[in-house]
């Protein structure tokens, strides 16, 4: 018995009525064909020109049909029929079993589409495949009956919060030239989901506005705003701490990717203004304000600062401490650039190294501005304590060295002192590194201290001599070796 005439065995067992026996009867004996629906040749293959009755767009049709259709006994048998072959299919492989459904399952699909899901389900696998197979040139009808499947199935058993995102996806991957039609789909997606929505919808969602952007249908405050949107919905997901928030971070990685280039400074400044002066106390406007700003370097717009001292009052962080020195420090203020730099530098984690070593460095500088050198000199060495090997930390300890070698008395060591222990510095540095700007800065250095050093018959007169080891008096403090200007 093969396997057709089996399955025919098994459904006429069931007994729903007089016509399924008839139906039974015929075709187990072999006139199957009038059972056939009418665009059998079409999904076989004889022609590939359309599939089923799908118009282009795959648009629904008005009028839901009976669950059974016209013929409740055709309707049970041929689903019951392609069900066995389709999973033969799944099983095997073998096209033998998937050309053996295809008359079966385009019946259920055109007259009992709302018999069982499952033929919607299975048709969407049914329909890929076959668009596989197909030449680029003949599978618009293929397309059209895939996406005709979403549309009936939304329409028989709705959930169209999540089909339609699927349906998008079908859209994306076979026309994605359809800009507006995809945008807006997935935008209806959006809007019934909302914080709900899948992270690929808002990947894609995001994306489509980008597209919509540069094919000038969407203007840039209208696309901004649907980054907030979708980022606000990604960041919801991400707090949730559930196993898809890592998706939803990956996700918001690749939104921001897609949404860089276009977050200029004076665009930022226009669409982010009005928002802050009509809710300055949100603090995830705050945030995303300072952070896309920072990012794109936009230090200067207004905007940019008054966000940052909000969200610094609200929840300060060390980072948002290191951009308020630096604001400071431009605007000559320099004690608040000050406290702002070490207070950052003492609030990172010893994990964050760069951040920490940057903070203090930052607060050298501007003490040294200041010439608050022996402040100074504590902020440097922190720095080199966290990277003993960077050689711009030396160069700037030789600074301090440099510059303030004449508030350390009137001695000759004091006087010379703080020079000698300059060059040093210096000479640490160049050891380093052999990056031209440092060989460069810390040549520059070495130089302006030696123009500094005692001649040869000063140290004698004075009771020392070139190479001698000495102590620096006062804040400097350091063992230094005797040097002259003209050895």
């Amino acid at each position: 018995m093969n396997m057709k005439t089996r399955m025919i065995a098994i459904a006429c067992t069931v007994s729903f009525s007089i016509a399924m026996l008839v139906s039974c009867k015929t075709v187990a004996t072999g006139t199957d064909q009038t059972s056939r629906p009418a665009d059998y040749n079409q999904m076989t293959g004889v022609q590939q020109t359309q599939e089923l009755s799908a118009t282009p767009s795959g648009a629904v049709t008005p009028d839901k049909k009976p669950t059974y259709g016209s013929d409740s006994a055709q309707c049970v048998l041929n689903y019951y029929l392609y069900r066995q072959s389709f999973r033969d299919w799944e099983n095997s492989g073998d096209d033998f079993y998937f050309e053996d459904l295809l008359p079966s399952w385009t019946y259920v699909f055109n007259e009992c589409p709302g018999y069982r899901e499952n033929t919607f389900i299975n048709g969407t696998k049914i329909m890929e495949y076959r668009i596989s197979k197909l030449p680029e040139n003949e599978r618009k009808g293929a397309i059209d009956t895939l996406l005709m499947i979403y549309d009936q199935r939304i329409l028989y058993f709705e959930q169209a919060d999540f089909l339609l995102g699927e349906k998008a996806a079908v859209l994306i991957k076979y026309r994605p030239e359809q800009t507006k039609e995809i945008f807006e789909m997935l935008k209806d997606v959006v809007n019934r989901n909302k914080l709900n929505t899948p992270n690929h919808i808002l990947v894609f969602y995001m994306q489509y506005a980008v597209n919509m952007h540069e094919a000038e249908l969407m203007s840039i405050e209208d696309l901004i705003d649907i980054y907030l949107e979708v980022d606000e919905i990604a960041h919801h997901n991400v707090k949730l701490n559930t196993p898809a928030s890592a998706e939803y971070n990956d996700g918001i990685t690749r939104i921001e990717q897609l949404m860089l280039k276009y977050l200029e400074c004076p665009v930022m400044e226009s669409v982010f203004g009005p928002k802050f002066q009509a809710d300055s106390t949100n603090l995830e406007l705050c945030k995303k304000i300072v952070a896309l700003m920072a990012y794109n370097k936009c230090f200067d717009q207004p905007i940019f600062r008054s966000a940052l001292n909000q969200l610094n009052r609200m929840e300060p962080t060390p980072k948002l401490l290191l951009f308020e020195g630096r604001f400071y420090q431009n605007d000559g203020k320099y004690a608040e650039a000050i406290k702002s730099y070490l207070k950052a530098a003492e609030s990172f984690p010893a994990t964050e190294v760069d951040d920490k070593f940057d903070a203090y460095l930052k607060a050298a500088e501007v003490q040294l501005i200041q010439k608050q050198y022996q402040s100074a000199k504590s902020s440097v060495l922190k720095a080199i304590e966290i990277k003993p090997d960077d050689a711009s930390a030396q160069i700037l300890l030789g600074d301090i060295y440099l510059y303030g070698a004449e508030s350390c008395g009137s001695s000759f060591v004091a006087k010379y002192a703080g020079y000698w222990a300059a060059f040093d510095r210096y000479n640490r540095a160049k050891g380093m590194s052999d990056e031209p700007s440092v060989q460069s800065k810390a040549t520059e250095g070495m130089n302006n201290s030696r123009r500094r050093f005692p001649t040869t018959g000063d140290i004698f007169f004075n009771g020392l001599k070139t190479g001698q080891s000495v102590t620096a008096p006062c804040w400097i403090g350091e063992t230094v070796t005797v040097r002259a200007s003209d050895s």
